[in-house]
């Protein structure tokens, strides 16, 4: 059994709700048999501060873009994205300290909960590692 990295996002009122539609979202296009790689494999999600003021981000910055960042600087490549994501990975892990630590461990985790968080435009991503 191995592990797929997954990033999804959605609008929503709440963290909660945001995390239910991602859900109910990959049940339906990868099906109820478990081992999708998906959210659907996650046992629920930890939403994590990030701060976005620091990385420059703003409402107008894409859902794929934010999250990308926050995937690169958790999966500890930052040697290999482009001279900008570089740079904003490392801003991250700076600013978050030992919160960047815990939510590092926690993507990396294949049965845990999914990474969450609020993006600059008010959706709500999620990323992590999940059983495939």
């Amino acid at each position: 059994m191995g592990a797929e990295a997954f990033q999804t996002y959605t609008n929503a009122a709440s963290f909660n709700e945001a995390y239910r539609e991602c859900v109910d979202d990959a049940l339906y296009w990868h099906g109820h048999g478990g081992y999708t790689g998906t959210i659907a494999e996650k046992d629920g999600a930890i939403e994590y501060e990030i701060p976005w003021d620091v990385l420059g981000f703003d409402e107008k910055t894409s859902s794929w873009d934010a999250i990308n960042v926050i995937e690169q600087a958790c999966m500890g490549q930052l040697p290999y994205g482009s001279e900008k994501d570089q740079q904003l990975a490392a801003a991250l892990v700076e600013a978050m300290g030992l919160e960047f630590i815990k939510m590092a461990k926690t993507y990396d985790e294949k049965w845990g909960p999914a990474v969450g968080f609020k993006l600059p435009n008010g959706e709500y991503g999620f990323c992590g590692w999940a059983s495939s």
